[in-house]
C-alpha cells in the first residue's frame, strides 16, 4: 500500500504542477494580449483613418476629372493636398475643364516618360488595392484575443496587418502649380475688346460688335481679320485658363497685353518705307509659332499688304 501510494501522491503532484504551470502560461498570455490587443487596436485605427484620408482625397481628386493615375502621382509626392485645397478654393462649378484636362495630360505625360516614375505609380495603385480591410483587420485580431496557446496568439497577430502601406516617393517629380479658374464672361468681354484694339492698331481697320444679347460677337470688315480675332480670343482664353507649364498664364489683362504685342511685331515698313503688314490669314497659320516665341518668330517670311486707315470701333464691351 505504501508504495501504491507514492505513485498516487507523486502522480497528483505532476498533475498539480502541469496544472500551474498551464495556469501560469494562461495568465502570461492574458498579460501579453491586455498589452498588445490595445496596441493593435489602436494601431489599426490609425492605419485605416490614414488610408481612409488618402484615399478619400484621391477620389475626391478625380471628381475633379483628374484620373487615377494623375491623382496618385500628386498624393505620392505630397502635392494633392494642396492642389485640392486651390481647386476648393476657386469652386468645384469654377474650375476650368481646360485646366484638369492640362494637368492631367502634364501629368501623365511626365509619367509615361519617365520609367523610374511609372513603376513607382503603378506600385502605388499596386499597394492600396492590397491594402487589408478593416474586416479583415478585425477578423485577425479576434482571432488573436480568443487565442488559447502562446503559439495560436503569435500567429494571430502576425496576421494583423497595423502597418499603413507607404506609396513609393516621388520627389523627383513636381508639377507647375498655377492658374485654374474659369474665366468670367465679364473679363472675357474685357480682354476680346482689348485684343480687337490691338488688331486695328496694327492692321488700321476698325471692327464692330454684331448680333444681340449673349449672341454679340466681334466682327471685322477682313474676313481673315476676323477669322484671326476669333483665334486669338481662344488662344487667350486657354492661356487664362490653362496651367500648361511654359505657356505664360496669366490674368486676363496680362494675356491680352501679350498678345497684343506679339502682334504688334507683325507691322513694319516695306523697302521704300511705307507701313505694311503682315497678313492676317499669314498669322493665323503661324499663330502657334507666333505666340510661342513672338520676339523671335522670323516676321519676313510672312507676306504682307498694306495698312488701311483705321476706323472708329465700338469698343464697349456688352456681354461677349
Amino acid at each position: 500500500m505504501g508504495f501504491l501510494a507514492g505513485v498516487v501522491a507523486e502522480i497528483n503532484y505532476q498533475e498539480d504542477v502541469k496544472r500551474r504551470a498551464d495556469e501560469y502560461m494562461r495568465e502570461l498570455l492574458e498579460k501579453r494580449k491586455a498589452v498588445i490587443i490595445p496596441e493593435l487596436m489602436e494601431r489599426i485605427q490609425n492605419r485605416t483613418e490614414k488610408v481612409a484620408e488618402r484615399t478619400a482625397r484621391i477620389d475626391y481628386a478625380q471628381s475633379f476629372g483628374l484620373s487615377k493615375q494623375s491623382s496618385v502621382a500628386l498624393e505620392m509626392s505630397g502635392q494633392l493636398e494642396f492642389e485640392l485645397a486651390k481647386l476648393e478654393k476657386i469652386g468645384k462649378d469654377k474650375v476650368s475643364e481646360n485646366y484638369i484636362k492640362s494637368l492631367d495630360t502634364f501629368i501623365t505625360n511626365n509619367v509615361d516618360s519617365n520609367e523610374k516614375l511609372a513603376k513607382g505609380i503603378a506600385a502605388g495603385i499596386e499597394a492600396m488595392s492590397e491594402d487589408m480591410s478593416d474586416t479583415d483587420a478585425m477578423s485577425a485580431l479576434m482571432t488573436a484575443l480568443n487565442a488559447t496557446t502562446d503559439e495560436e496568439f503569435s500567429e494571430s497577430v502576425a496576421g494583423v496587418n497595423v502597418r499603413t502601406p507607404s506609396l513609393p516617393s516621388t520627389k523627383d517629380f513636381e508639377y507647375r502649380q498655377t492658374a485654374g479658374t474659369r474665366i468670367e464672361t465679364s473679363e472675357l468681354a474685357r480682354m476680346n475688346t482689348q485684343i480687337a484694339n490691338a488688331l486695328q492698331s496694327t492692321f488700321g481697320e476698325g471692327w464692330t460688335f454684331r448680333g444681340e444679347g449673349d449672341m454679340q460677337f466681334i466682327q471685322f470688315e477682313d474676313n481673315d481679320l476676323t477669322k484671326l480675332f476669333t483665334e486669338l480670343s481662344e488662344q487667350a482664353k486657354k492661356r487664362v485658363e490653362s496651367a500648361v507649364p511654359g505657356v505664360g498664364v496669366g490674368s486676363p489683362a496680362d494675356v491680352s497685353l501679350f498678345i497684343g504685342q506679339a502682334i504688334q511685331n507683325a507691322r513694319r515698313e516695306d523697302e521704300d518705307g511705307n507701313p505694311v503688314v503682315a497678313k492676317p490669314i499669314e498669322i493665323y497659320n503661324n499663330i502657334s509659332d507666333i505666340l510661342s516665341s513672338p520676339t523671335t518668330f522670323n516676321w519676313n517670311t510672312l507676306p504682307t499688304q498694306s495698312v488701311d486707315i483705321p476706323s472708329n470701333p465700338d469698343t464697349t464691351p456688352r456681354g461677349l
